[in-house]
């Protein structure tokens, strides 16, 4: 039998080896949601570069008042493509960009470790930024459906909260998933 001292030493070690875990797996996710709009962004930059080049093709032939070398050489790179599709190109990098801008904010909102004292918090914003730090997990297979009623702000430390909040949601997704 273990001593008291045992039990508890051996219990504090079970709750730190399930904290590290459950850091191991959201850390995992925000490296894969960071991933995807890193690789959109790397993705398009060859293509940002390749009309670049051609705009300043069109604009040395301009610069030689070859009107003839203009006309082709605006049919050959397709300068009304490049017109619509370089801003599409460009709204995309920046929506990965602020994409892994929202998670970085969600991240430190969600682990706010400076807090040590209690506080009034949302509880809202402790679900949506779980869900959205879960979300590598559950998508296609699992549907979120949120019926959120009125809760005022608690009083409460939110990064304990917010623990408690990923473990149900993390456990709720390990059993959908089984």
């Amino acid at each position: 039998p273990l001593s008291t001292a045992q039990r508890s030493q051996m219990q504090s070690h079970l709750t730190q080896m399930e904290k590290m875990s459950m850091l191991g797996q959201m850390f995992a996710g925000i490296a894969h949601e960071i991933n995807n709009p890193i690789t959109f962004i790397y993705g398009n930059l060859p293509y940002i570069e390749e009309h670049v080049q051609d705009l300043l093709k069109v604009l040395q032939a301009y610069q030689s008042n070859r009107s003839e070398a203009i006309a082709t050489m605006l049919e050959t790179i397709e300068i009304d493509f490049i017109q619509e599709d370089l801003p599409r190109i460009v709204d995309s990098m920046k929506l990965g960009a602020d994409r892994v801008k929202t998670l970085v904010l969600t991240l430190r909102n969600f682990y706010r470790l400076d807090e040590p004292e209690m506080k009034p918090a949302d509880l809202h914003a402790g679900i949506e930024d779980t869900l959205l730090l879960l979300q590598h997990r559950y998508k296609p297979d699992i549907e979120i459906i949120k019926k959120l009623g009125e809760i005022p702000l608690i009083a409460c430390h939110i990064n304990q909260i917010n623990q408690v909040i990923m473990n149900l949601l993390s456990n709720a997704i390990d059993a959908l998933l089984e």
